[in-house]
């Protein structure tokens, strides 16, 4: 296979990977959001937000400066997509909203 052509094979193979990657990590998405209305509720506190994400299986941390949870809910074995669920608390350390994205990352 000339360099052209591996060339022209690679980026058609990784856009054929990424799509896939892409509509599961959409999915992923969309079942994080369900499992945060089902579970969670204003006010939720602390605890209850930490055993959400421990329920889960998803690994996560807390950004003291943005006064948010980050919790990593799935990768794409290729690296290219990942779904990040954003758990914000007030000053008394209880749930006041979400936000979960589709990090895309290509190289």
């Amino acid at each position: 296979m000339t360099r052209r052509a591996f060339c022209l094979w690679s980026l058609l193979n990784g856009s054929c990977l990424s799509a896939g990657a892409d509509a599961r990590a959409r999915a992923e998405a969309e079942k994080a959001k369900q499992a945060i209305t089902r579970e969670l509720r204003i006010g939720s506190s602390e605890s209850e937000i930490r055993g959400f994400f421990k329920r889960h299986g998803w690994s996560f941390d807390f950004d003291n400066f943005d006064q948010r949870f980050r919790g990593d809910v799935y990768r794409a074995p290729e690296k290219t997509h990942a779904v990040i669920v954003y758990i914000y608390i007030d000053k008394e350390r209880e749930f006041v909203r979400s936000d979960v994205q589709v990090d895309i990352t290509y190289f």
